[in-house]
């Protein structure tokens, strides 16, 4: 369901920003989504950061691709772009009076209270993206979580 909601959050984002980025959905084979549980809406305030910040100030076509494997009792999901780097965002926020955005906050707090039956937590680590010639590449947010089998 999460997945679901996700495809249609990026695809009506593409339209509003009449298709300046692309996007691929990357599903290790091995991973049975349906008896996957993560808490609702977690990864979408990731994917709006990525568009929002990564691509609207980019000057050529933006690429996002999510993918999401298993290994270690953990699924891993990555969110990555090709966006103009957080710094370059920062500095450009910083410019236009706007209020401060709490969706990663908040995504994080109900990750650390989303604990598996091990007391394991989720774990997210966002990292910079740079080029081979040092400038911003986009950022990578990775997100971890304990496996945990729904009933169904």
């Amino acid at each position: 369901d999460e997945l679901e909601a996700l495809n249609l959050y990026i695809e009506i984002e593409r339209k509003r920003l009449a298709n300046s980025f692309d996007y691929a959905l990357r599903i290790d084979s091995e991973i049975d989504i349906k008896s996957i549980k993560i808490p609702p809406l977690s990864l979408q305030p990731f994917v709006e950061n990525a568009i929002w910040h990564g691509f609207l100030h980019k000057n050529d076509q933006g690429k996002l691709t999510i993918s999401v494997s298993s290994a270690d009792s953990l699924v891993t999901i990555a969110i990555r772009d090709n966006g103009v780097g957080r710094e370059h965002s920062k500095k450009i926020e910083r410019n236009r009076r706007r209020n401060r955005s709490y969706g990663i906050l908040i995504t994080k707090e109900r990750f650390d209270q989303t604990l598996d039956k091990n007391k394991r937590k989720v774990s997210v680590n966002i990292e910079d993206i740079y080029k081979s010639d040092g400038s911003a590449g986009g950022t990578e947010v990775t997100i971890s979580i304990p496996i945990s089998k729904s009933k169904r």
